[in-house]
């Protein structure tokens, strides 16, 4: 009597990658990825993963998925190629692909045309945002408990307000940005404010009268 087996070979063409997050950022962003495929039955199976930018990793698993994590140095968009090949019982590979979105860490620039002056005195700001993930939302507190600011940026852009500080004295001016992504900057300046140029000349003329005063004595 003659038995006869029949193994049937099945390709993992089924394979899924997953990049969590999908944006980041250079230098500070692990990247978890997670690759899986079915059907997986158990066995050993040999997992390669490019991650886009001339890095990669690999091992053996008995079934899926396969881990790994990954920080990108640079900037750009990355495409994730994981290749699973079934090495016992032997089989045909499959792929997947994924694709993450690497950008720089937000910068702010804060700037301001005038830090001194006599008041009441006319600052005009400028606020610049690069780099990061859009829309932006920011909040701009001109630090003498006037109401603040607020508004969104849809793409990395600038702009510009303006704003009088009617009394003397010193005060702190702060936006903070925030990104799509929740990444926050602030920046700050400075602005002093002196007398007006009425109270400055009346505190001069007192100082002469009594100056005179004493001198007659």
């Amino acid at each position: 009597m003659r038995v006869e087996k029949t193994l049937t070979i099945t390709a993992q063409g089924d394979v899924s990658v997953k990049a969590t997050p999908n944006r980041g950022y250079a230098g500070t962003t692990s990247i978890y990825i997670e690759v899986s495929w079915a059907p997986s039955p158990t066995g050993l199976y040999g997992v390669s993963v490019q991650f886009g930018d001339g890095q990669s990793t690999g091992g053996q698993v008995p079934t899926s998925p396969f881990t790994c994590s990954h920080t990108y140095a640079t900037v750009g968009t990355f495409t994730i190629t994981a290749t699973v090949n079934r090495l016992s019982p032997p089989g045909p590979p499959g792929s997947g692909t994924a694709t993450v979105d690497i950008r720089g860490p937000m910068r702010v620039d804060f700037t301001v045309d005038k830090n001194t002056g006599p008041a009441p005195l006319t600052v005009l700001f400028g606020v610049a945002v690069s780099y990061a993930f859009e829309p932006f939302t920011w909040v701009l507190d001109y630090g003498n408990g006037s109401p603040q600011e607020t508004g969104t940026l849809p793409t990395p852009s600038s702009f510009t307000r303006s704003h009088t500080y009617a009394n003397a004295g010193t005060f702190t001016a702060k936006v903070t940005v925030t990104d799509a992504l929740g990444a926050t900057v602030v920046r700050s300046e400075q602005v002093s404010l002196g007398q007006t140029g009425l109270v400055v000349a009346a505190a001069f003329a007192v100082a002469g009268l009594l100056g005179l005063y004493f001198s007659l004595r």
